[in-house]
């Protein structure tokens, strides 16, 4: 089958994309990502997206090569190249290509790199998230600026590949005994009908669903505290979820080989995830 990307201002088949072996981003991981979930064709949140990708480039003196109406324009039409009712659009953007690979930002001028394509998104629904996940803990051997949403993550793959040899969905990570996210996912906490989860600051990206949980979490009068929490309070945790574009809200059910609470998804995770689905389904009859 023939996908269609888009790459520097075209449309074109998959197997016809090509980047030079002199960008920055294949010689350095010198560039950065968004994924912008698309529901029914209506892309998620397109401004918390476009907002935080603009914080990104913007942290690393890249010139962000389009407009907010462009990006959705880029959402739209690849969703419709494509027969999933529900996808995944991924943004690239590098420094771009120039003679001479060097450490320091190159003084001439190259436009950006800007590659995209979209993947299918499955729309999970209560009964497949209560299947729950099981997790392991890893050291996060990261680095300081987490925030920025950059395309270098070999860290959180060789984290993710510690899980899977483990058998398990996810590393959480833990930095100086303080649970920071997962490989590739946030976390949140639950304790004493209280939910917990680490700040939104440069030692984790703040997810997009992560952000729309915690609105949730306001909405249905539940406790949530954006705050620092120590690995203690994660092994003895009632409860805990992990959220992203793809595992929506999902409850850990295991962790380091013991049962998460009772082992079975709880209560206020149940009333959580049932508002997160009912938001996504409705989300594409509104205009956002």
């Amino acid at each position: 089958m023939t996908y269609t990307v888009y790459l520097d201002g075209r449309f074109i088949p998959e197997e016809k994309a090509r980047v030079s072996a002199m960008d920055r981003g294949f010689l350095l991981g010198d560039g950065i990502y968004e994924v912008m979930p698309m529901y029914h064709g209506v892309p998620f949140h397109l401004d918390y997206h476009f907002d935080r990708l603009s914080r990104s480039l913007a942290a690393v003196s890249i010139e962000n090569p389009l407009t907010r109406d462009d990006y959705r324009h880029i959402c739209e039409s690849l969703y419709h190249h494509h027969d999933s009712t529900h996808q995944s659009i991924y943004f690239q953007i590098t420094r771009g290509a120039y003679e001479t690979r060097t450490h320091y930002f190159p003084d001439e001028k190259a436009d950006p790199t800007l590659f995209a394509f979209a993947k299918p998104l499955e729309l999970h629904g209560l009964s497949t998230l209560s299947k729950g996940l099981a997790a392991v803990t890893h050291a996060d051997l990261r680095w300081q600026r987490c925030d920025i949403k950059v395309i270098s993550l070999l860290a959180n793959v060789m984290a993710r590949e510690y899980s899977k040899q483990q058998h398990v969905d996810e590393a959480i990570l833990l930095r100086d005994g303080i649970v920071t996210e997962g490989s590739h996912t946030n976390v949140f906490v639950v304790k004493n009908d209280e939910v917990f989860t680490h700040p939104s600051n440069e030692h984790i990206l703040g997810g997009i669903t992560r952000q729309v949980t915690i609105q949730m979490l306001k909405d249905l009068n539940i406790p949530c505290h954006e705050t620092l929490v120590p690995e203690a309070d994660l092994l003895s945790a009632d409860e805990i979820w992990l959220t992203s574009t793809t595992k929506m809200v999902a409850p850990v059910l295991q962790l380091n080989q013991h049962a998460v609470g009772d082992g079975k998804p709880g209560e206020i995770w149940q009333q959580t995830a049932s508002a997160f689905i009912r938001y996504i389904e409705g989300y594409a009859t509104h205009d956002k």
